[in-house]
C-alpha cells in the first residue's frame, strides 16, 4: 500500500511539474533568414563567387597561353637543328612555364581556400549568436524549453518573430532597409 501511495504521489508530482513548464518554440531556419548577418554574409557570397569565377577564368587565359609557351619552348629544346645551349635554354623556358602554370593554380586554389574558411567561420559564429538569441528570449519569457517549430508545430509560445528582433537590433544604420512611407 505504501508503495503504491508513493508510486501515486510520485505521477501527482510529475503532472504538476509538467503542467507549470512552459514550453516554447522557434522556427530558427526564419530567424536565420531573417538575420542581417546571414543576408549580408549571402551577398557577400554571392559576390565572392563571382569573383572567383572571374578570376578563374582569367588564370584559365594565362595558364592556356603559358601552355603554348611551353609547348613551344619543349618542341624548341627537341629540335635536334637547334645547338645544346639553345635546346638546353629552351628545356629550362618549357620547365619555367610549367611551374608558373603549377603557381597560378596553387595561387588560386589557395586564395579560394582561404575565402571558404573565412565563410566558414562566418558561419560558426552566426551559429552561435542565433543559439545565444534563442536562449536569451528564452529566458526573457520564463520557458523552461524550447524546441524546433518543426518538431512542435502546435505548441502555444512561439519565440521566433522575438528572436528575429533581437538578432536584427544589432543591424548597422547602413544596412537597414529605408522604411516604406
Amino acid at each position: 500500500m505504501k508503495k503504491l501511495f508513493a508510486f501515486v504521489a510520485a505521477i501527482a508530482l510529475a503532472a504538476s511539474t509538467l503542467t507549470a513548464q512552459q514550453f516554447g518554440v522557434v522556427d530558427a531556419q526564419r530567424a536565420s533568414q531573417s538575420y542581417w548577418k546571414v543576408i549580408s554574409e549571402q551577398r557577400s557570397a554571392a559576390q565572392e563567387e563571382q569573383y572567383f569565377k572571374e578570376l578563374q577564368q582569367q588564370i584559365q587565359g594565362r595558364v592556356d597561353q603559358l601552355a603554348k609557351d611551353a609547348q613551344a619552348a619543349q618542341e624548341e629544346a627537341n629540335n635536334p637543328g637547334l645547338s645544346d645551349e639553345r635546346r638546353a635554354q629552351a628545356q629550362r623556358l618549357a620547365e619555367s612555364k610549367a611551374q608558373e602554370i603549377q603557381q597560378q593554380r596553387m595561387s588560386f586554389q589557395a586564395q579560394y581556400q582561404r575565402t571558404m574558411r573565412r565563410f566558414q567561420e562566418n558561419q560558426e559564429v552566426i551559429s552561435a549568436e542565433i543559439e545565444a538569441s534563442i536562449r536569451k528570449v528564452a529566458r526573457k519569457n520564463n520557458l523552461d524549453a524550447v524546441f524546433m517549430a518543426s518538431v512542435a508545430p502546435y505548441a502555444k509560445i512561439d519565440i521566433t518573430d522575438e528572436v528575429i528582433a533581437d538578432l536584427n537590433s544589432s543591424e548597422p544604420a547602413e544596412l537597414k532597409a529605408p522604411s516604406a512611407k
